[in-house]
């Protein structure tokens, strides 16, 4: 792909640019094939980092349609060398990511994995997000969860045990080492955004309600729980552009 950018990308860029600084904020390109929409979102990127420069990196969630979009256009996005990707396959799991010193990052997400789900298909996420919970869970929230095998299982999953007992020391250690997320207050966005999920009132102690809800339905719970932890990335770091690939 060309890295200089045609007098109608160029174009297009700036008709980009004004719209999402100014008036409605939302700007739909569709273009054919090959016309070079990469190009162009690249382009935005650049210009709007360029004008936010000597502030916080200029932080951008890449959706594309599926896997193999985001892995194939994602680095195209980077405008320059002073650009990085970051490696988290969902916003939960910013926490355990050691996010980059650049000037600009994108994260490359894809809906089915983005979304926490409370009920259905892909609700209970993967082993190494659930352990997380587990570790957040006892060291944030400061519950003690009931020595049940129903709640046991909902948050090992499909992992087997040696598995989850692995993902479970490992995020432990990261807690420990004060590695999740440092600097951006992961602790208390997740305490608040745990708070909103289970409705907890305001003179309600979060612990009893998390209890009593886990004791109805221990996968529902670890869907909420999960829910509450990516709302606490997101609120962490939270996009500057959000860029929608190959919907229709």
């Amino acid at each position: 792909m060309s890295q200089t950018p045609k007098h109608f990308q160029r174009l297009t860029a700036a008709a980009a640019v004004k719209a999402l600084t100014t008036g409605s904020r939302r700007f739909l390109l569709a273009d054919e094939v090959g016309l070079g929409k990469t190009v162009v979102a690249r382009e935005v990127i650049a210009e709007l980092a360029r004008r936010r420069r000597g502030e916080e990196p200029f932080r951008v969630y890449y959706f594309g349609s599926g896997r193999t979009v985001t892995a194939q256009n994602a680095p195209r996005l980077c405008p320059d060398s002073e650009s990085a990707l970051c490696d988290a396959s969902r916003p939960s799991l910013m926490a355990m990511s050691e996010i980059p010193k650049a000037n600009v990052l994108v994260f490359q997400f894809t809906p089915e994995t983005a979304v926490p789900r409370i009920h259905g298909r892909g609700r209970s996420g993967v082993a190494i997000e659930r352990a997380l919970l587990r570790v957040l869970v006892a060291k944030v929230l400061r519950c003690s969860l009931p020595h049940k095998e129903s709640v046991r299982k909902a948050f090992r999953g499909a992992a087997s045990e040696n598995g989850f007992g692995q993902a479970l020391r490992f995020c432990r250690r990261q807690y420990r080492e004060g590695r999740l997320l440092p600097g951006y207050g992961l602790s208390d966005a997740f305490r608040a955004a745990a708070r909103e999920v289970f409705g907890a009132g305001q003179n309600e102690h979060l612990s009893q309600r998390l209890t009593a809800e886990i004791d109805k339905d221990a996968k529902v719970c670890v869907a909420k729980l999960r829910e509450a932890l990516t709302r606490a990335a997101l609120r962490c770091l939270p996009p500057h552009l959000i860029v929608f690939d190959e919907f229709h």
